[in-house]
């Protein structure tokens, strides 16, 4: 009787630890990729549990990106509401509540929105529980996954413009009319047609590919968007863009990440053992204050045997060198004419 390994246990091994798990995955599709201004999509999202135990409190965050106006979410894809009050999404907050999901089985949620911008819109969502998930991965759909392409993009056709007016010849002048009307009908000068040029609208010209980030605790990260992420389409003088970022469901980044918005790169030092996926909104503002966005996913992976963990933290010149190339050299100088300042 010196050892229990609980097998003596009576009705069983009552010492045996089982964590219960919900692998779940989401998938979303659009019906059409390429509607008429104004028209309406249909969104198909679709969460599954493909783990071994029920998933408790199982919810997807799915924000509507700006361009996308919400009409109504259905479960079966005929009866839609506008409140959450029967399908459980609530555009306000972005979340569809889809409650406990049992072992093997699926939900779908159909969601509506009129598309009001010919800007590239790619709609993203996520899913999550209060149940441990083993596979993250498989927690998110960008597009960028699917098989032929991202079947969830969606980017409006513009109406054709209006045909010009056709000029109007006169009417004869009646012979019964006095000869100074006559003169003045025929001298006075036609109504000229206008024609302006299309507006210049800010639009979203390239998406954001995803970036992976191995983490040690000490070094960091840097990435900047591709200067042509945004542009300006039509005819005029393009003006100034203003960048900012925030998380997917409208938080504020994280402490340990920055976001340069002169020169749209993120920077940071995630703490130590992070390992995570961040989705993040990148929004572009010009002059007049219209607005277009996109996504980007940073996956972050932890790595806490690696040789900059084991070594501490690196040299002065090791994080200055980490920079950007111009943040460094500032800070090298400053030390050098400090030094020399000291001496003198």
């Amino acid at each position: 009787n010196n050892l229990d390994d609980g097998s003596a246990d009576v009705g069983g091994n009552n010492q045996e630890v089982n964590v219960q798990d919900a692998d779940l995955s989401i998938t979303k599709a659009v019906d059409d990729q390429t509607p008429a201004l104004n028209d309406e999509v249909v969104y198909t999202l679709v969460v599954t549990n493909n783990g071994t135990d029920t998933a408790v409190n199982a919810r997807v965050t799915d924000d509507l990106p700006a361009g996308l106006t919400f009409v109504g979410a259905s479960l079966d894809g005929t009866t839609y509401d506008a409140d959450g009050s029967v399908s459980g999404y609530v555009a306000s907050d972005n979340m569809w509540t889809v409650g406990n999901l049992a072992s093997g089985a699926s939900k779908t949620l159909y969601i509506k929105a009129t598309v009001t911008s010919v800007a590239s819109l790619n709609n993203v969502a996520s899913v999550t529980s209060d149940t441990y998930d083993p596979d993250t991965t498989n927690n998110l759909d960008d597009g960028s996954a699917d098989v032929g392409g991202n079947n969830q993009e969606v980017k409006a056709v513009a109406p054709p413009p209006p045909p010009l007016a056709k000029e109007t010849e006169p009417e004869a002048p009646d012979a019964d009319q006095p000869v100074e009307e006559i003169v003045e009908q025929i001298e006075s000068p036609r109504e000229e047609v206008v024609s302006f040029p299309p507006k210049l609208e800010l639009v979203v010209q390239r998406n954001i590919p995803p970036v992976e980030f191995v983490s040690d605790g000490v070094g960091a990260l840097s990435y900047t968007i591709p200067a042509d992420t945004f542009g300006f389409v039509g005819d005029g003088i393009e003006g100034e863009i203003n960048l900012s970022a925030i998380m997917a469901d409208g938080e504020a980044l994280p402490d340990w990440l920055i976001f340069d918005a002169e020169k749209g790169e993120f920077r940071g030092i995630p703490p130590l053992g992070f390992d995570g996926v961040l989705v993040i909104r990148v929004i572009a503002r010009d002059e007049n204050g219209n607005e277009v966005e996109t996504m980007i996913t940073v996956q972050v992976k932890a790595n806490l045997d690696s040789e900059a963990h084991l070594k501490g933290k690196p040299s002065v010149m090791d994080q200055f060198t980490s920079q950007s190339h111009f943040a460094w050299k500032v800070e090298r100088d400053k030390l050098i004419a400090h030094a020399r300042n000291l001496r003198a």
